[in-house]
């Protein structure tokens, strides 16, 4: 433990660190992370007002007010549409892909053997449940859409920043 040549050398012992506390740490670390994200309050509205609101500024009128609503309501909108479009154009993708392995099957029928038939039919298998999975997911988002649209509205009617939207 003398020398370096030897490849026996020690490391004092406040450098050295086992795998467990290396975890530790990283647990450490990646807690203290989350507690700083979760000290920042999140506002659904603050991106959308014209100004820093505070006790004393003035109220939104009644125009900064419905247009902070539509802005918020479009922004949902928009997102839960994009989202919609990414669904179908995946399960538009699956049929495609099935519709044309279909295709080639049925014009090779004839000089396929045994084991090309039976990756056919597993294939179709397969894409016929990614195209069941992604037909469900395209239907919750769709009933949850609706949800989470009445849901923003009726936050932003209670919201007493946009006090002014009710006179």
């Amino acid at each position: 433990r003398t020398g370096l040549g030897d490849g026996n050398f020690a490391l004092p012992r406040h450098l050295s660190v086992s795998a467990y506390d290396t975890g530790r740490s990283k647990l450490v670390l990646s807690h203290d992370e989350t507690e700083e994200v979760a000290e920042v309050p999140r506002d659904f509205l603050t991106p959308f007002l014209p100004r820093q609101l505070s006790p004393e500024a003035p109220p939104l009128t009644r125009e900064e007010a419905l247009r902070v609503r539509d802005d918020c309501l479009r922004s949902l909108k928009d997102r839960l549409v994009e989202r919609a479009t990414i669904v179908q154009s995946r399960l538009d993708e699956e049929n495609a892909a099935l519709s044309k392995r279909q295709t080639t099957f049925q014009r090779n029928r004839d000089h396929m053997d045994p084991r090309e038939e039976e990756e056919y039919e597993a294939f179709c298998q397969e894409a016929m449940f990614r195209i069941q999975i992604l037909e469900q997911r395209l239907e919750r988002h769709t009933e949850l859409s609706l949800h989470k649209y009445a849901e923003l509205d009726t936050r932003l009617r209670s919201d007493l920043r946009l006090a002014a939207l009710a006179g």
